[in-house]
């Protein structure tokens, strides 16, 4: 959709994409010359779209729609910012789609709040903001509760968490999983969207790091999005809704496009950085303790394993590395397989390495299978040295585990 469609005088931009079961809404940022405010958009499919018009427009900056539902209310927290120093508002839905209203300012600072993002996680809310100011990512924790409303926010001890242009910018809708959070940022130096994963949060601690996919928007260089891509929404395919992530782009003026996650978008990378003792002629299962990214919510740390999410044909590829040992003349054998299984039928990838002097060695395994939804895939080695040896302690390139979709059943 480009500002023609709805009538704004500047560009259209910032989408989040909802739905109550019968049609989808997609609201957004109608950018005037004076000022911006609300609109929204329906569709029976999420493809096809009509624009309804403005339902918020009070004469000052109202963007970044994010819309959310949360114990059966819509609620929205837009970005007030503008001119002014801006605050992080809780609005809650009187009449959903169309009337709105003001119910709390949760977070009020002497620097200017923008792109309030708030998630609940592990019992509590959280809100991370851009301070405009001083050009800072900034995390808030709330009391424990399930509710959004009438919560005390306190500025978390690890807060900011970013600063500078190239990070520190809210980017869209974060994705909550069990136990971590995917969390899109812009970076606009080079005009593209990140990708990070939360993987500790409480009130006292906090950590998260880029994942390997990262960027995942950017610029076309020919297109409505030739100039700048800076906003995603993908979370409709991780509540069972259509493959479809809302983004926003800029060729001189902003535009709302849809793009839809393919397959190859059902990926997963685990690593093993603490290694594991092997010991002669037993089968041991390799434990893997960091998720690297897992796009279709497939791994499962606790087991070891990784579960297919949907039927499909799907690529595997792994590495064991053993080193720091001093025997010889022994074979490592290593399995891709359903449920970490050695047995043949269930095999997937085999690797073999050959140590004919100690020191090191790597067991590689890459194959490709056939799987339906629910089956456990896993990773298993054997080694006759006639002693327990070590896989490497090491990092991302030692001892991992990647899958990626690559076709259709």
């Amino acid at each position: 959709m480009t500002r023609n469609d709805i009538g704004a005088e500047d560009g259209i931009a910032d989408p989040f994409l909802v739905t109550d079961g019968s049609q989808f809404y997609l609201f957004y940022e109608e950018i005037e010359s004076s000022d911006e405010n609300i609109g929204y958009a329906t569709s029976p499919d999420g493809l096809t779209w009509t624009p309804q018009g403005t339902i918020i427009d009070i004469a000052d900056h109202m963007a970044y729609p994010y819309v959310f539902k949360w114990d059966g209310s819509w609620y929205m927290s837009p970005d007030r910012a503008g001119s002014g120093p801006g605050d992080f508002e809780i609005w809650k839905a009187d009449s959903f789609p169309e009337s709105w209203s003001t119910v709390e300012t949760a977070i009020s600072e002497n620097y200017t709040i923008s792109d309030p993002t708030p998630f609940y996680f592990g019992g509590r809310w959280y809100c991370i903001v851009y301070d405009g100011t001083n050009i800072q990512k900034r995390l808030y924790y709330a009391d424990e509760g399930r509710s959004i409303e009438g919560r005390s926010w306190t500025e978390h001890p690890s807060s900011p968490i970013a600063t500078g242009s190239t990070l520190s910018r809210n980017a869209g809708r974060p994705i909550v999983h069990d136990g971590y959070i995917d969390w899109p940022s812009q970076n606009d130096d080079a005009k593209t969207v990140r990708l990070h994963r939360i993987t500790d949060l409480t009130p006292s601690s906090f950590s998260w790091s880029e994942v390997a996919t990262s960027p995942i928007l950017q610029p076309t260089d020919v297109d409505w999005n030739a100039n700048d891509m800076h906003h995603v929404d993908m979370m409709m395919p991780y509540v069972g809704g259509p493959p479809l992530v809302a983004v926003d782009g800029n060729d001189g003026r902003y535009k709302l496009g849809m793009y839809t996650m393919g397959e190859s978008d059902i990926a997963a990378r685990m690593n093993s950085t603490t290694g594991v003792s092997v010991s002669d002629t037993n089968y041991t299962v390799i434990p893997f303790d960091t998720v690297e990214h897992d796009y279709g919510q497939g791994v499962d740390l606790a087991n070891d394993n990784w579960t297919a999410p949907e039927n499909g044909v799907y690529q595997f590829n792994a590495q064991v590395r053993f080193g720091n040992f001093t025997e010889t003349d022994f074979r490592v054998l290593g399995y891709i397989s359903v449920d970490a299984s050695s047995s043949g039928d269930d095999v997937i990838a085999a690797g073999l390495d050959h140590a004919a002097v100690g020191d090191s060695l790597s067991v590689e395994m890459t194959g490709q299978a056939k799987l339906r939804k629910g089956v456990s895939i896993g990773c298993v080695v054997w080694q006759n040295s006639g002693a327990t040896i070590d896989t490497l302690a090491g990092g991302r390139s030692d001892t991992y585990f990647d899958v990626s979709k690559i076709g259709s059943l």
